[in-house]
């Protein structure tokens, strides 16, 4: 352990609050990771609403994928900046960890979806 101290010397100090950060961390995580999993039947739509697809609708199809590829190149410290209001409305604040939940889950839904698209046929 001496030898991790000699590495990181701050590292002694933070203690309890790097144990708790960690803990915040793994939450954020398996909270999006989730809700991602889920909200992940849009990369399924994708696949189903396409032109050629079992429930072809292209209009569904055109609205969902732009909505996608709109989400994915915003920049996710503008996304969570804009999506404070949102957040607010939902958990009730826009910083922290409860804070964090919309932007994450909005911000990978949309990455989440597209892999999925992309895996299958």
């Amino acid at each position: 352990m001496s030898f991790i101290y000699t590495i990181a010397p701050h590292l002694e100090t933070l203690g309890g609050e790097l144990i708790t950060s960690l803990f915040q961390t793994f939450q954020m995580i398996l909270v999006s990771g989730v809700f991602a999993f889920f909200l992940g039947i849009f990369g399924v739509l994708l696949i189903a609403t396409k032109r050629g697809g079992i429930m072809q609708n292209v209009v569904l199809y055109r609205i969902i994928d732009k909505a996608i590829d709109v989400i994915r190149s915003i920049p996710f410290i503008i996304l969570m900046v804009l999506l404070i209001p949102v957040s607010r409305a939902i958990v009730g604040t826009g910083s922290g960890v409860k804070g964090a939940y919309v932007a994450l889950i909005v911000g990978t839904v949309p990455f989440f979806a597209r892999r999925i698209e992309s895996v299958l046929p």
